[in-house]
């Protein structure tokens, strides 16, 4: 008796006060998430409560006022109103899509779906191994920048175990997405591989720099000997320690000279 006296009671609302349930589109996740990771795929359901033959309509909207219209999905039958659709090889740039479903030439409700992509991070310019080559007792910095990563990403220096007190490392940015390593006055023994390790929950990125310092040359001698024939003079130069790097250059000037 209390059954049928609540279902009178809601029959009498729903005819009288027309408080109808809300008629539509609805759109949500397959898996109930709307965070995939690149270059996954996307699925969704779109899911009408309309009880007779439509036209879905699935649009993908770029920003407020225009949208793209990725698929039409015609509802054969008035028991088809589940429709699910695979958004392909998910990118960076399809973080905040938003996707709507909606029924051709209706004012029902519709909602929208917006997708966070999470992509691995990516480091701005040099990417690899850098091979650079500095100047003993110069001050010299390197850079690593994280151009884009979702979530952020975690940056870690690694240095070499032969890294002297001079070189100094840093981690700077709003999101901590600049890695900075610093030479004050290099030295030869700050020679070897530095490398930027950026992580996220989608992947990771490395750049390394090897670094050669070369060692300045000191107390070199440069011999010369000469050689008179058929009026032509021969001048040879050599180093008594060709050991030292980087390499030299030898530059000869005569002055005073008659032949």
């Amino acid at each position: 008796t209390m059954w049928c006296y609540l279902l009178f009671i809601s029959l009498f609302v729903t005819t009288c006060c027309g408080l109808e349930a809300e008629k539509g589109v609805d759109i949500y996740p397959v898996n109930d998430s709307t965070i995939v990771t690149a270059p996954d795929n996307f699925e969704f359901i779109c899911n009408t409560t309309i009880e007779f033959n439509l036209i879905l309509l699935i649009d993908r909207i770029t920003n407020s006022t225009k949208f793209d219209r990725i698929h039409i999905k015609n509802m054969t039958t008035a028991k088809e109103t589940v429709f699910r659709y695979t958004f392909m090889n998910t990118v960076s740039t399809d973080n905040g899509t938003t996707f709507r479903c909606i029924a051709n030439g209706t004012q029902l409700k519709s909602n929208i779906l917006t997708l966070q992509v999470h992509y691995p991070p990516v480091f701005v310019g040099d990417n690899g191994t850098v091979l650079r080559e500095l100047r003993q007792g110069e001050d010299h910095t390197l850079y690593c920048n994280i151009s884009s990563a979702n979530p952020p990403a975690h940056l870690k220096l690694i240095r070499p175990n032969n890294t002297s007190k001079n070189v100094e490392f840093k981690v700077k940015g709003k999101h901590n997405e600049t890695g900075i390593i610093h030479f004050n006055k290099a030295h030869v023994n700050n020679s070897g591989g530095y490398t930027c390790n950026a992580t996220n929950i989608a992947g990771s990125s490395e750049l390394s720099y090897y670094i050669y310092i070369g060692e300045e040359p000191k107390g070199l001698v440069v011999n010369c000997s000469s050689v008179f024939d058929n009026s032509t003079i021969l001048v040879e130069c050599g180093l008594d320690d060709t050991s030292s790097a980087p390499a030299l250059s030898i530059s000869i000037s005569m002055t005073g000279i008659t032949v």
